[in-house]
C-alpha cells in the first residue's frame, strides 16, 4: 500500500484526533513490524506471549491482513 489517501479519507472524520497521513503510515508500519517479530517467534516453536487480550486480538487481526501476501508499506 503506497497511497494512503483513500484509506485516510475513509475514516478521518470518525476520529476525535486528526492524524496526518504520515502518522497513519508510520503506525501501520510499526504494527506490521510487531506482527512480523511475533510471527517469527511463533515459527521458532516459541508461542507468542501477549501482555493482555488486546495484544492477542491485534495479533489475530494482523495475521488476517498480512499472512498471505507481502504488503509494501
Amino acid at each position: 500500500m503506497t497511497d494512503y489517501t483513500p484509506f485516510y479519507n475513509s475514516f478521518k472524520d470518525l476520529l476525535s484526533v486528526k492524524p496526518t497521513q504520515k502518522h497513519i503510515r508510520q503506525r501501520i508500519w510499526n504494527l506490521k513490524q510487531k506482527f512480523e517479530k511475533m510471527k517469527k517467534a511463533e515459527n521458532q516453536k516459541f508461542p507468542p506471549r501477549f501482555c493482555n487480550p488486546h495484544e492477542k486480538k491485534l495479533f489475530d487481526l494482523s495475521h488476517m491482513i498480512w499472512r498471505h501476501k507481502k504488503m509494501k508499506i
